[in-house]
């Protein structure tokens, strides 16, 4: 799997989109999306103010698609059943991605949670809003090419891909990065020793995440890695506040892993 989620990066395209609405995005209102040579259309039906920032999203023919935009630059995804166009920011500026998704693996499952650790998350807002943490580990950042900032922008676009499947399930939740940790320790072989470590904050691995989390008041924590676990997450089964973590995969963030393993 890892020689083909590699692949996905080499098809960046040269042209930067030109992402176009109304120029106050309402309800209903047209919009068009050009991305490379791509040019995508459909109707708003979604507009929201996000931590200083803009979210909009709507219908296409095909599937749908959203923005966003604040202080950190645009992201772009745009889903229909077989592949996924994304907008990212990277180290070198913006780039489009172009991801097959029809044959992504599937979710590894769920664990039960044996150790109820900590109790401590952010209290919910108006918006409803859930803070995840999200550790990085190394794997998932060479998979990347080194490239911290496209780590950070496609997981940035899979937040945008959960509020917008919250949207579309009618509720009325919403999920944001709280903050981004990049682990030093490699990870340990197999998801669930990988899951293990991340809860465990006295084995020796990942021990900084629980601080990490404490500090940032986040409800859940959601991993990124790279190693190749013949699936592409996993997660300890809820509910309980020993059942916040989870795993996914840096190659299949372009799917819905991220929000399914949340979904645990």
């Amino acid at each position: 799997m890892i020689v083909m989620l590699t692949a996905v990066f080499a098809q960046t395209m040269s042209s930067a989109p030109d992402i176009r609405t109304t120029e106050d995005p309402s309800v209903g209102s047209p919009f068009t999306v050009a991305l490379g040579q791509t040019k995508i259309s459909g109707l708003v039906h979604r507009v929201e103010i996000v931590d200083f920032g803009l979210e909009v999203s709507g219908k296409t023919k095909t599937g749908w698609f959203a923005y966003r935009h604040d202080c950190t630059g645009k992201i772009a995804v745009a889903h229909n059943s077989s592949s996924v166009t994304r907008f990212l920011q990277t180290q070198s500026g913006p780039q489009v991605f172009v991801d097959d998704i029809s044959d992504l693996p599937g979710c590894g499952g769920g664990i039960s949670a044996e150790t109820d650790i900590s109790t401590l998350g952010g209290i919910c807002d108006s918006v409803n809003a859930i803070d995840v943490l999200v550790p990085i580990t190394p794997e998932a950042v060479a998979l990347a090419g080194g490239d911290e900032t496209l780590v950070t922008s496609a997981v940035q676009a899979a937040i945008l891909t959960s509020n917008e499947v919250y949207f579309n399930s009618e509720l009325s939740l919403r999920v944001r990065a709280v903050d981004f940790l990049f682990l030093e320790d490699s990870e340990p072989a197999g998801a669930g020793a990988l899951l293990d470590a991340m809860s465990n904050p006295a084995d020796g691995v990942f021990d900084e995440i629980q601080a990490a989390r404490d500090e940032s008041k986040a409800d859940l924590v959601a991993l990124i890695s790279g190693n190749d676990y013949a699936f592409c997450g996993v997660a300890f089964l809820g509910p309980g506040p020993g059942s916040v973590w989870s795993q996914t995969l840096f190659g299949c963030l372009a799917g819905y892993t991220f929000v399914h393993e949340l979904g645990h």
